[in-house]
């Protein structure tokens, strides 16, 4: 078998196992950096080897996946400027409520 061929088939089998791993995960983001990944190997092999239909569901997956992570990454920063905001909420709280003196009693002291 020529290295040519060798290498397509290595280049098959790296897009196979991404798409393996990306069904693994359950983090969004990592997830759909392993399916860009897989998209890019596949649509490579598809141009090696001719197959068409392979280069045109990669092609039209692409950008799809590239939207979809730029759409996790926004909604983590958000999550996690709104768990900021929570926690300086809590501590704003805690702190003010730790800081109160204490309202004088009958005897006016």
């Amino acid at each position: 078998m020529p290295i040519q061929a060798r290498l397509w088939d290595a280049t098959g089998y790296l897009a196979t196992a991404l798409v393996v791993l990306a069904f693994c995960m359950k983090d969004i983001v990592p997830l759909r950096i392993v399916a860009l990944a897989s998209n890019i190997a596949f649509f490579t092999y598809g141009i090696g080897l001719g197959l068409v239909p392979v280069c045109l569901l990669h092609a039209v997956l692409l950008p799809i996946n590239c939207w979809r992570l730029w759409q996790g990454v926004v909604s983590r920063r958000q999550g996690a400027t709104r768990d900021a905001d929570q926690i300086s909420t809590r501590r704003n709280a805690n702190s003010a409520s730790f800081n109160r003196s204490p309202s004088p009693g009958p005897s006016g002291r």
